[in-house]
């Protein structure tokens, strides 16, 4: 991870406390903080560090797209969801859109689409964000997700199976 070949490096720890999170955010070196978007929003975490800016679910974005500053990301798990937000001309760094593949973390989720389906939707569109695979994501799928039309890709199960922090 220290290498840095990656843009984003998300923090999702939903069962912190906003100390706990500041305390976690605090083991990371700063070339790895800058590049850092976080999944919570209690506290003050952008002021208390230098990270990136802040993840927003998408049934989220009325609520808290209108209290937050900062959002870089939000997730979405429908074609639905992103046209929404490509219509609303919502200006943000990139989308998650999965499970693309059977999900590594979470147990049973599966993808909503096939490949041909993400492949026509990616490639008959075109977005004002970058659109990220997420959901099953190895090494070994890097490439067919690009393939497929997606503008990057996100790493979480099977990089926390093989990474800690502390």
């Amino acid at each position: 991870m220290l290498n840095n070949d990656w843009d984003f490096f998300h923090i999702r720890k939903p069962y912190y406390t906003s100390q706990e999170l500041n305390e976690y955010l605090q083991l990371l070196p700063e070339k790895v903080l800058q590049k850092t978007v976080v999944h919570q929003y209690e506290g003050n975490i952008i002021q208390n560090n230098n990270v990136y800016g802040y993840h927003i679910p998408f049934h989220s974005l009325e609520t808290l797209g209108k209290t937050i500053a900062n959002i870089v990301s939000i997730s979405c798990h429908q074609f639905e969801e992103v046209l929404v937000l490509k219509n609303k001309q919502i200006k943000v760094n990139h989308i998650l859109l999965s499970p693309v593949f059977k999900s590594i973390s979470k147990q049973n989720y599966l993808p909503h689409y096939t490949f041909d389906e993400y492949n026509r939707f990616l490639n008959e569109n075109e977005f004002p964000f970058r659109v990220i695979a997420l959901g099953g994501i190895t090494k070994s799928r890097q490439n067919e997700v690009i393939e497929l039309g997606f503008d990057g890709f996100a790493v979480l199960g099977d990089f926390w199976k093989n990474y800690s922090i502390r």
